[in-house]
């Protein structure tokens, strides 16, 4: 992953009420299924589909699995 760049903040979050489920895997939220949010593309999650940690310069950011992908392929292609 990439190291100490900050993270591209690309939208805001989705409101917590707007889905009963993660809008990745379509599982519902519960209890033991909590939501979380992409702190880069801001999309409403569970914790399997989050579980990835973007390093950041000052602090860590939860990044949904999509997100993570793009960071790390962005960070490993050549120069253009």
């Amino acid at each position: 992953p990439p190291q100490s760049t900050p993270l591209e903040r690309v939208a805001e979050d989705q409101p917590d009420k707007s889905s009963n489920c993660c809008v990745i895997c379509m599982d519902p939220f519960s209890q033991l299924r909590r939501r979380h949010h992409c702190r880069r593309c801001g999309v409403l999650c569970c914790g399997a589909c989050s579980g990835r940690v973007y390093p950041g310069p000052k602090e860590n950011a939860r990044v949904c699995d999509g997100c993570f992908n793009l960071t790390l392929a962005r960070s490993q292609a050549p120069p253009s």
